[in-house]
């Protein structure tokens, strides 16, 4: 379904031109002078498998960065076979031939995508751009409704989807997958939840074994808000209170914890009208612009200190450990959360 319109964050001093949300700006200065720093600071000296982009450290980078205007709407054209923003600002124009730009690929449903957002430029994947800067590239595969899980009673899943063959063609340093949200509504958990870890791993694999060879980060999707307009569709037990224990087993190391991020900020306990959270929109699920940017300053910080799933992907032994530890927990807490609903 549609998403309801967003609310205004009460605690934002001031409002983006032609926008109707407050926001937090940003000076240009400090984007431009922070972008000026990244350029500056010399490659590291070492071998690396990828090209790691000059980065100041995460104190000063790791801010969101927002626009004083929104940019006019982007069209895409064709690079050697790759679709590519035209109409970015020269700074972060991608140069498609150098190795020293580090390309990441988002990948994921209406919360990459950015839905509810201001505007596409306030969506996860732009900020992120935002904040790191000229030397890296960052390509927003979003698209609403998409799962991990599919099959003959769901045909959304992200699998399927041109967007998933897209980013497998965009030749990726850095994949950065969050799914899981669609997974969780009532119609899919029930029918397809022990599909969801061996979905995720082969996921995770075909990443890892494309020829780019690129660093795979797993990020946990935002919490759901119980009582809001959308939390009906969704079992919230399973993405605040499964995905958390869960993803880390697919992964079988680190993932980007955004539910703490939201939960500390906006506790799941007290209904979300009641508390004006600044993060969250009134449907309980797609972030506001200043959420997409908490979810843009997490990945980026992941990013800068490379914490990513290791191709090729974690020894046997560990891997099947992890598995087993995935499929128990979808088996009992992933069926205990949906209990009194699933036949």
């Amino acid at each position: 379904p549609a998403s309801p319109a967003s609310p205004a964050s009460p605690a934002s001093p001031a409002l983006l031109a032609g926008q109707s949300r407050p926001l937090l700006i940003q000076q240009p200065t400090k984007l431009q002078a922070l972008q000026a720093t990244a350029a500056q600071v010399s490659p590291p000296s070492t071998v690396q498998e990828h090209p790691v982009a000059p980065a100041t450290p995460p104190a000063q980078i790791l801010r969101c960065a927002f626009l004083v205007q929104p940019r006019p709407s982007r069209e895409l054209q064709s690079v050697s076979g790759t679709l590519v923003p035209t109409s970015l600002p020269a700074q972060l124009q991608p140069a498609v031939s150098s190795s020293q730009v580090v390309r990441v690929a988002c990948v994921g449903d209406s919360i990459t995508f950015g839905l509810a957002a201001s505007s596409t430029d306030m969506s996860y994947p732009e900020q992120l751009q935002r904040i790191l800067g000229a030397g890296y590239h960052v390509m927003n595969f979003g698209e609403s409704g998409r799962t991990m899980t599919g099959g003959r009673q769901n045909s959304m899943s992200y699998w399927e989807s041109i967007n998933f063959k897209e980013s497998l063609a965009s030749v990726p340093d850095i994949v950065v997958i969050m799914l899981g949200t669609n997974d969780a509504a009532r119609g899919i958990w029930c029918k397809r939840l022990r599909q969801f870890v061996p979905a995720y791993g082969n996921m995770i694999r075909t990443y890892l074994q494309l020829n780019s060879k690129p660093r795979v980060f797993v990020a946990e999707p935002p919490p759901i808000y119980d009582g809001s307009s959308y939390s009906a569709w969704f079992f919230p037990a399973v993405v605040n209170g499964v995905f958390p224990d869960l993803l880390p087993q697919i992964a079988c190391g680190e993932v980007i914890r955004l539910h703490t991020v939201f939960a500390s900020r906006c506790p799941l306990n007290r209904p979300l009208e009641a508390q004006a959270c600044d993060l969250m929109t009134a449907d309980g699920v797609h972030p506001t612009d200043l959420g997409y940017c908490e979810i843009a300053k997490a990945v980026g910080s992941s990013i800068v200190q490379q914490s990513a799933v290791q191709g090729p992907f974690s020894p046997p032994a560990s891997r099947r450990q992890c598995q087993q530890r995935a499929m128990l927990i979808t088996g009992t807490r992933g069926v205990q959360a949906a209990a009194g609903v699933c036949a």
